[in-house]
């Protein structure tokens, strides 16, 4: 199937320190939320990289075909960088756990979704990757902010954490009557929600991938040292937990519930 195929002897070191990272985040959620000098890192490195037009809608994900689609992107996007190398490779492959992490790679910080067509009149058309906005924008607001802790995510991987949370909260709710402490007992659902965050944040809970899904637990032994992944905008927070629940559960909370 490929012929005249050369295993590339290492990724490009933006991809390699996006696996690294990935790698030693055993947290489905921080898996997904990078750090301001990861970001920056990342771009730095990164760079446009063109597909064949044609090729792409033909390709382009409809029903199963997602995966085809992501290994077209990471091996074009290496075959940009090597060719900017000078180390012009027409076949290339890579083992499947980096394929794995560079399609993840691909996903997280280029907007796939919408190529930019070439104006240049060449052969062969194509069409240019570009990195998404977000991300640029990311890291231009911070650095003139000189805001270097800020951390990046998309808007989904919050909305998975408060459905985690929420369901976490649904469990604690229903079993207050083990409680007896009456300001614990006075905690609403959407407060609780916004408090248990802080607590993950914190890494007093935890949450793993589980055989069966999501496991969430506490963990008395953290230290207690809070990162404010999502907590920065505490408002912004609150308004995004009220629309998640009130969406998902069919509930009519407001920002006047949280206590």
């Amino acid at each position: 199937m490929f012929p005249n195929i050369e295993t590339i002897p290492l990724l490009p070191k933006e991809i390699e320190v996006f696996k690294n990272y990935m790698i030693e985040q055993e947290d489905p959620i921080r898996r997904k939320v990078f750090s301001y000098s990861l970001v920056s890192f990342v771009v730095k490195n990164i760079v446009p990289f063109p597909v064949n037009i044609e090729y792409y809608y033909e390709i382009k994900p409809k029903d199963n075909n997602v995966e085809e689609f992501m290994e077209f992107l990471v091996l074009s996007y290496i075959r940009r960088k090597l060719y900017l190398i000078s180390y012009n490779l027409k076949d290339i492959f890579i083992k499947s756990e980096d394929m794995f992490y560079s399609s993840n790679f691909i996903m997280t910080f280029f907007d796939f979704e919408t190529p930019i067509r070439d104006n240049d009149q060449t052969e062969t058309e194509i069409v240019w990757i570009y990195p998404k906005k977000s991300i640029r924008n990311f890291i231009s607001n911070n650095f003139f902010n000189k805001n270097h802790n800020n951390y990046f995510y998309d808007e989904m991987v919050l909305i998975k954490l408060i459905m985690i949370m929420a369901g976490f909260s649904r469990y604690e709710l229903n079993n207050l009557d083990n409680c007896t402490n009456e300001e614990i007992k006075q905690i609403n659902y959407p407060t609780l929600i916004l408090a248990n965050i802080g607590l993950y944040e914190k890494n007093l809970i935890k949450i793993r991938d589980d055989i069966n899904g999501i496991s969430v637990f506490l963990d008395l032994k953290a230290k207690g040292e809070k990162e404010q992944l999502f907590s920065k905008d505490k408002e912004s927070l609150k308004e995004t937990i009220l629309k998640v629940i009130n969406k998902t559960e069919d509930v009519s909370y407001t920002i006047k519930d949280f206590l």
